[in-house]
Parts: C-alpha cells; sequence; structure tokens
C-alpha cells in the first residue's frame, strides 16, 4: 500500500479529487449546518417560549415543525446576509476599480507635474534628472504595456469561467438543501455517530473520543462567534468613521 501511494501519486491524487468534488455539495452542507446550528436553536427556543406562554404542549410532530421551521428560517437569515453584503460591496468595488483605472493617466500626469516642479525649485544634476527620467518613463512604459492587458486579461479570464462560478452556486444551493436535513436530524445523526464510536473504540477511549470532540465544538463554536461579534464591532467603526470623515 506505501509503495502504491508512492510510486502512484498521480492516481491517489487524482481519486482524492474527484471523491471531493462528488462530496463537495455534502461537505458544504455539513460546514453551512454548523455555522447555522446556534442561531437555529435562537429561533426555535423562541418559538417553544411563545408555546410556553400559550400554555399548549407541542407534539413530537409539532416540535419537528419547529425544527424545519427554525432550519428553513435560519438558512434564509444567511442568504439574506450575503445578498445583502454582495449588493452593497460588489457595486462599489466594480467603481473603484474601474476609476482607478481611468485615473491612472490623471496620477502618471500629476507625477510629471511633480517632478517638473522638483526640477524647477531644486538645481538637479543631469545624473539625478536622467535617473527621475527613467523610472517615470519605466513606470509610463509598464501601465500602458504589462497592467491593462494583464487587467483585460484577468477579466477575461473570469468571463470563461463562467461554468465554474454555476458549479459553484450548484453546490452552493445544495449545501444549502443538505445543511436544512443536518439541522433537522441531528440529534439522530449525532446518536448514530456516537453509536458507532462506541462500536469501534473500547468504553473509556470512547468516552475520550466524545470529551475531545465536545471540547472542540466549544472552542470553535466559541472562536466563529467571537469573529463576528469582532467583526461587526469594526464594521461599526469603520461606517461612522467614513461617515464622520465624509467617506463613501
Amino acid at each position: 500500500l506505501l509503495y502504491f501511494l508512492l510510486f502512484r501519486s498521480e492516481i491517489v491524487g487524482s481519486g482524492i479529487a474527484k471523491f471531493f468534488a462528488v462530496m463537495r455539495p455534502i461537505i458544504y452542507g455539513f460546514v453551512i449546518a454548523y455555522i447555522l446550528n446556534p442561531p437555529m436553536h435562537v429561533i426555535e427556543n423562541f418559538i417553544l417560549k411563545i408555546y410556553a406562554k400559550s400554555k399548549h404542549t407541542p407534539g413530537k410532530r409539532a416540535l419537528s415543525v419547529i425544527r424545519l421551521s427554525s432550519a428553513i428560517a435560519a438558512v434564509m437569515m444567511l442568504m439574506l446576509i450575503v445578498y445583502a453584503l454582495f449588493a452593497l460591496l460588489l457595486p462599489e468595488l466594480i467603481t473603484s476599480i474601474r476609476s482607478i483605472i481611468a485615473n491612472v493617466p490623471t496620477y502618471m500626469s500629476n507625477i510629471q507635474n511633480w517632478y517638473n516642479s522638483l526640477v524647477q525649485n531644486y538645481a538637479l544634476n543631469e545624473s539625478t534628472k536622467d535617473i527621475f527620467s527613467s523610472v517615470l518613463s519605466t513606470a509610463q512604459d509598464w501601465v500602458s504595456g504589462q497592467f491593462s492587458p494583464r487587467f483585460n486579461g484577468v477579466i477575461s479570464k473570469v468571463t470563461n469561467s463562467l461554468v465554474d462560478i454555476l458549479v459553484f452556486f450548484k453546490n452552493v444551493l445544495l449545501g444549502l438543501i443538505v445543511s436544512i436535513y443536518v439541522m433537522v436530524s441531528q440529534d439522530s445523526i449525532l446518536a448514530r455517530s456516537r453509536r458507532m464510536i462506541y462500536a469501534l473504540f473500547n468504553v473509556a477511549t470512547s468516552n475520550q473520543i466524545i470529551k475531545n470532540l465536545r471540547f472542540v465544538d466549544e472552542k470553535f463554536g466559541g472562536f466563529l462567534i467571537g469573529k463576528i461579534i469582532d467583526s461587526a464591532i469594526i464594521g461599526i467603526i469603520c461606517y461612522i468613521g467614513a461617515k464622520i470623515m465624509g467617506l463613501p
């Protein structure tokens, strides 16, 4: 087996790549379900509190409907947040890139004017002038001969990779569907996983594995929540700062 892995690494790598390509929607689904699990439980607990106030005890079927509704609501909330971010950022990003490219000649002209004023205000020798002129000429040639064609090549590649983009969105869409199933069935999935661990290992090892998994879940979940709060705080501060300075 070691010999095969070493000397047939291309075949093994291709097989692994194909496997993960097929499993990608399921992997996306589990990742999305893990991220959306806390808000789903918040929504679920809110609905259960409303049931408690109405003095009605939900049955097993009602609990399943509440769990399904909470999972769908969490997925819709995620889609709304992603849509809002793209709707805010993409137009500004495209406008900024177009503005930078359109103003490149103006930037070069400003540098040229700064260089001319530098020459007039300070007595520069001929060698220094030649160095400045060479640097400016090289920069202008690079902008006209390298930057613009390369940028156009990037745009062309992005356009040509439309199929890859559609495949990605297809995987994400399937992942969202899988994530709903995982969130709704998480209790049975966890119970089966626990039974599998106890079937494969002895009791002491199984207890240690489950303890370690709970520890990782607690720390990684706390990390995700902390990053979300941290990002929200930084975003609010940047928004307030941009408003104060009059930035778009």
